[in-house]
């Protein structure tokens, strides 16, 4: 335990393997009590994302403590060598899936809980050479303090954000789009009625789940295939994470996973996730032989109104800038990357002793580069579907 001077806060890194389960109920506590968190940072994200990926990583979960023991924030990291080679990198629990990243805090604390962790970071020896850590959302506490460089290290912005600022009526943001859009989006939904004698739009419910999620992999790896590129839905593993992720968020009435069936047949799948009044676009497919009728496109403006009717603030098309997403005239905002070069030992072993701070800096950006495009998440492209 080390008790940070400045915030008064203690900090207690938990490593055992179960310590995310033992802290389910503080966990629970803390997201209930912050509006401005996003799906990532929940416990049933988290614990899943640890149970199904974890395997050859160290859990370094940091609980941030008053001194009369109240438990006011959580930092979900671990720790693993990166591709077999002598460095340790430290990351968020869930980097790679995940679209938002950063700490769990009660609202009144998270300013000092943010402080607190970079304190620990620099502080701290044992157990990592680089920090990478990824998806930081600009507007949080966290993202503001490293936006505003009040860190030592290194920030970069990746990939856009954008979302849609919602109206109170479905009519309200059709009115405000393109009038190439607006008639495609009418157009499609009439081509699908006069085609087939029944469209129906429905969303998952515990007896159709199952074969909802085996909809939307299928359809999601087979728009991918046919581009000869491999998708992120296609492991057993990345399936099984989604499957036990969309059960506990069914039941916690987080889940929209929204599909379109045209005379009995699925041709198309949207994988959202409705939290804290907001809706995020996750993960979506579509049918190739149906793609004259744009089923993405009905689809996803069936999402759209979904969210509005729910009186939701926003939709998130989350991160990436494909051209779909921009057909709806979305603000754009952006996630930062930090990265922290620890002083000393910051590569192990004999690589440690033959690079120099900067080249050590080098290999640190290199790595996380090539790891965010490794595992970003590719959404469903609507380019073809205008």
């Amino acid at each position: 335990m080390l008790i940070m001077e400045k915030t008064g806060l203690k900090i207690t890194e938990v490593n055992d393997a179960d310590g995310i389960q033992r802290n389910t109920q503080v966990w629970h506590q803390l997201q209930e009590s912050n509006s401005s968190l996003t799906p990532w940072q929940t416990w049933e994200w988290n614990e899943a994302w640890w149970s199904h990926f974890g395997g050859n990583k160290r859990l370094k979960l940091l609980l941030f403590q008053t001194l009369s023991n109240e438990v006011v924030g959580i930092a979900p990291l671990c720790t693993a060598r990166y591709l077999g080679t002598p460095v340790k990198r430290l990351v968020w629990v869930g980097t790679g899936q995940s679209d938002y990243l950063g700490v769990i805090a009660k609202p009144d604390y998270e300013e000092e809980v943010c402080s607190s962790l970079m304190k620990y970071l620099k502080a701290t020896v044992q157990g990592w050479d680089v920090a990478d850590l990824q998806q930081i959302r600009s507007q949080s506490v966290l993202g503001q303090i490293v936006v505003d460089s009040k860190l030592d290290g290194e920030s970069a912005m990746s990939d856009p954000c954008p979302f849609l600022s919602l109206p109170d009526e479905w009519k309200t943001l059709t009115n405000g789009l393109g009038k190439k859009m607006r008639t495609n989006i009418g157009y499609y939904n009439r081509l699908l009625q006069r085609t087939f004698q029944k469209i129906d739009f429905r969303l998952a419910t515990e007896e159709t789940l199952q074969a909802d999620l085996n909809s939307l992999f299928d359809l999601h790896q087979s728009r991918w295939k046919s581009r000869s590129l491999p998708g992120v839905l296609g492991s057993s593993r990345v399936q099984q994470f989604h499957r036990t992720v969309a059960k506990r968020f069914l039941a916690n009435n987080w889940l929209r996973l929204h599909t379109l069936n045209a005379d009995g047949q699925t041709i198309a799948s949207l994988y959202c996730f409705a939290y804290n009044n907001r809706t995020y676009y996750y993960q979506g497919g579509f049918s190739i032989s149906h793609s004259r009728y744009s089923p993405g496109t009905v689809l996803l403006a069936k999402a759209i109104e979904t969210a509005i009717n729910e009186k939701h603030s926003e939709f998130d098309f989350l991160r990436g800038h494909e051209d779909y997403k921009y057909k709806w005239q979305p603000l754009e905002r952006y996630n930062h990357n930090y990265n922290l070069v620890r002083e000393e030992n910051s590569i192990s072993g004999r690589a440690g002793r033959l690079l120099n701070r900067a080249e050590r800096f080098v290999v640190c950006q290199a790595l996380a580069y090539a790891d965010r495009k490794s595992h970003k998440t590719p959404q469903i492209s609507g380019a073809s579907e205008s």
